[in-house]
């Protein structure tokens, strides 16, 4: 018997080489070791969010403040909302007019003024009985009853 176990330990022994062999062969260790980073990462991962959303939940100054400007840009978009509408409004109303004005103006005085010119320029034509004449005035440089005088002697008065 003593030479059975004699035997059997040999066995044994061979058996536990050829398994630290295969564990060897079949990198196990070196998985097990990349198991263990991507856990540590993982965990230091945990950490981090549990210690931003601590600092985020106390931070109530901070969501106050947030809290108070997202009502402040409602507010506000609602202002700009009424302006535009109210925008709208006097558009479709003093639109019409305001052709309706230059209309009966151009019909009595047969000038027809521009309407894109810079600030300070007047610029237009006069349809004369005979010939079409440009009208450019810097009314920076003159008064504004000088060019109404002006305006008005182009415009024919016999009737």
């Amino acid at each position: 018997m003593a030479q059975n176990d004699a035997m059997h330990d040999d066995d044994l022994a061979k058996s536990g080489e050829a398994l630290i062999e295969f564990i060897k062969s079949s990198k196990a260790e070196s998985a097990l070791r990349g198991a263990r980073e991507n856990l540590q990462e993982f965990f230091d991962h945990h950490i981090k969010t549990k210690k931003t959303t601590t600092e985020l939940l106390n931070d109530k100054i901070c969501f106050v403040y947030l809290q108070k400007e997202l009502e402040r840009l409602r507010d506000t978009e609602q202002e700009i909302q009424t302006l535009q509408q109210e925008v709208d409004e006097d558009t479709t109303e003093v639109i019409p007019s305001a052709i309706y004005v230059a209309q009966l103006y151009f019909k009595v005085t047969k000038i027809k003024l521009e309407v894109d010119t810079e600030p300070h320029i007047l610029r237009g034509v006069h349809y004369g009985a005979d010939v079409a004449a440009p009208i450019n005035i810097d009314t920076s440089t003159r008064s504004p009853c000088e060019i109404s005088d002006d305006l008005w002697s182009l415009v024919n008065t016999e009737w």
